[in-house]
């Protein structure tokens, strides 16, 4: 970083993670009473920090010709939400402005309150049902034997639709009824299974295993987030591939829709590690703050704390992706491309180069000291956008792949890691490795739908500095 982006954030971008910060107001938190207030902190952060705040003309610094006019521009909106959705510039897609930082803090570190069973949707003739594509281990679905691939029709006995899944989906013990797979389509039944909502920690990483196939060894990973809490567990995970001598390996990223840059740097050095000192990817800010904050970011090989990255200096890598893909997956994947052989296989990206940082209604907006005590609005606005070492940016519909396979319902199922699951068989196969025949092949084309992500978090797709960024 440069110096001054350094000095910014030494006041601490902690931004959301360690609530320790939260001894600064007593522990006792502010309550949202004055929406005037929140109003003007939305526009003051907006002014300063917005990407694009070249594209609304309220947002020049000359557009008022005193504080009066822009108070009373500021007050003809009812609501905070109401203001930062006109300050937006319109292809903007993923700033977020929440009216609790506290819960959103939570959310960063990847803490929300969930049964553990990680949900796709979709419609198959008149029904709606929800396809559990990932469990998480030993939560209350774990616990209950709920796995992937397994579908209800009902939850609390009310039939789910896509009105009301959310909505089911939020009460704190779920009877959830299970749907059959037959020959065409699926039969309801009343059998259930009985899961609780509780606070429950999201890894990010899902399974790690090595796979030998004909004397060739591959690592597998399903990276389902990036966490900063998770990265010197990630680092474990590549100490283990480098004892096992790992020949070729894939990283799973799709249903990763991102997290920490940070975390992403630290996972192309860990599969790389011969680029030490060459750029990785640069970064643009809007016009006003682009020779402050504008940065050349280099391939590390060692952790902020002086830790050594596990890399395992491969010429090339397979990184699986489907839609959900997004933001700092996409950032490791385009920083990648001009190093070595990156083989994308399943679908393109979502179309994420933009970063954020978490902002508060404080002085120096990084950090909770003295923070307004009359509202609990923060937000996390576009402030940066990424491009790789030969500038290759603004990828608005995504990094295409290059061996195309979408999953469909029927496809997915409870073989995660193995040379039976479809898309890690056809990365196999994309790596020239000699697969043997799947024993029960999907005939997915009785089940047309596509599963679709319930979304339950306003950071879907959001890529952040974390805590780290002000040791750089």
């Amino acid at each position: 970083m440069k110096n001054s982006l350094r000095t910014l954030f030494a006041f601490s971008l902690t931004i959301f993670l360690f609530v320790s910060c939260m001894d600064d107001m007593d522990d006792v938190l502010p309550e949202n009473r004055d929406m005037l207030q929140a109003s003007e902190f939305v526009y003051r952060a907006m002014n300063f920090f917005y990407l694009y705040k070249a594209n609304t003309p309220e947002l020049a610094n000359d557009y008022f010709s005193n504080d009066r006019e822009k108070t009373d521009f500021i007050s003809d909106f009812q609501s905070p939400e109401d203001l930062f959705h006109h300050l937006k510039y319109g292809g903007d897609r993923f700033s977020v402005l929440v009216d609790d930082y506290v819960e959103l803090e939570r959310m960063l570190q990847g803490k929300n309150f969930s049964t553990g069973a990680i949900f796709f949707s979709f419609t198959h003739g008149e029904d709606f049902y929800l396809l559990v594509r990932n469990v998480v281990e030993n939560s209350s679905a774990d616990e209950n034997k709920v796995v992937r691939g397994d579908v209800f029709h009902k939850i609390n006995g009310q039939k789910i639709t896509e009105n009301n899944v959310n909505e089911l989906l939020s009460a704190s013990t779920l009877e959830l009824h299970y749907a059959y797979e037959t020959n065409d389509g699926y039969e309801n039944s009343e059998e259930k299974v009985t899961l609780q909502n509780q606070e429950l920690n999201e890894p990010s990483i899902a399974m790690f295993n090595t796979l030998n196939i004909g004397g060739t060894k591959v690592g597998y990973l399903m990276y389902n987030s990036f966490i900063g809490s998770y990265n010197q567990e990630l680092n474990d995970v590549f100490r283990y591939f480098k004892e096992e001598a790992v020949d070729e390996l894939i990283v799973d990223l799709r249903y990763n829709s991102g997290g920490s840059i940070y975390s992403a740097e630290l996972l192309c050095s860990m599969i790389t590690g011969q680029f030490k000192g060459e750029v990785l990817y640069e970064n643009e800010w809007n016009a006003d703050l682009q020779s402050y904050y504008g940065e050349t970011v280099l391939f590390p090989d060692k952790f902020n704390s002086g830790e050594t990255i596990e890399s395992l200096r491969l010429p090339r890598v397979v990184i699986l992706t489907q839609p959900r893909t997004a933001s700092a997956s996409e950032l490791v994947i385009n920083a990648l491309k001009p190093h070595i052989n990156v083989l994308q296989v399943g679908t393109a990206t979502r179309g994420k180069y933009q970063g954020s940082i978490l902002v508060y209604d404080s002085p120096n907006f990084i950090n909770k000291q003295h923070i307004n005590p009359n509202h609990r609005y923060a937000m996390l606005p576009l402030v940066l956008k990424t491009k790789n070492s030969v500038g290759f940016t603004d990828f608005d519909d995504g990094l295409p792949a290059d061996i195309f396979y979408h999953e469909s319902v029927g496809s997915i199922k409870n073989n995660l890691g193995t040379i039976e699951e479809p898309l890690l068989r056809e990365a196999l196969l994309g790596l020239g490795i000699a697969v043997p025949p799947a024993r029960e092949p999907y005939k997915i084309d009785k089940i047309e739908a596509t599963p679709e992500q319930v979304i339950t978090s306003p950071l879907d797709g959001i890529m952040y500095f974390d805590q780290d960024i002000d040791q750089r």
